[in-house]
């Protein structure tokens, strides 16, 4: 069964010294082992991108471009990327108005709407609150603990 992992993972999953680095790697390796496979959207590698090389001051991991592209890529290879459907953006917008969702939380309602388009129903992710709205429109949320 695919499972999205979401950017509050893969920015634990990208920083070693963080206290929930090793409760995303033990979550990821379960799903796996559980036969489960975890996948990204696009957006969830942008949005890690736009954290690590944002400063730390600013709630990112100031890493320079260079870093954050070798970990970048370290996720591409082991995460395959969901192909983007030209219904996402009808589904978001359903969403958005059917939940009432206003500023960056529209964010999570795309990647809920890409899920739903495509038959995903799980998400793993920290920022469960944020998802857990969308439960009833069919989705599942894991929150590692």
């Amino acid at each position: 069964m695919a499972v999205l992992v979401d950017t509050s993972v893969l920015v634990r999953l990208a920083d070693p010294a963080d206290s929930r680095n090793g409760v995303a790697r033990r979550f990821v390796r379960q799903l796996q082992e559980g036969g489960s496979r975890p996948l990204v959207a696009v957006q969830n590698l942008i949005e890690l991108w736009t954290v690590m090389t944002r400063p730390r001051s600013r709630n990112g991991l100031g890493l320079d471009p260079d870093r954050a592209q070798v970990i970048l890529r370290r996720f591409e290879l082991a995460f395959p990327r969901l192909p983007e459907t030209p219904a996402v953006y009808s589904r978001w917008r359903d969403l958005v108005v059917r939940f009432g969702v206003s500023g960056v939380r529209s964010h999570d309602a795309r990647l809920v709407a890409l899920m739903l388009d495509l038959g995903i129903r799980r998400t793993l992710t920290f920022d469960g609150e944020d998802f857990r709205r969308f439960e009833s429109a069919g989705i599942e949320v894991i929150c590692p603990s």
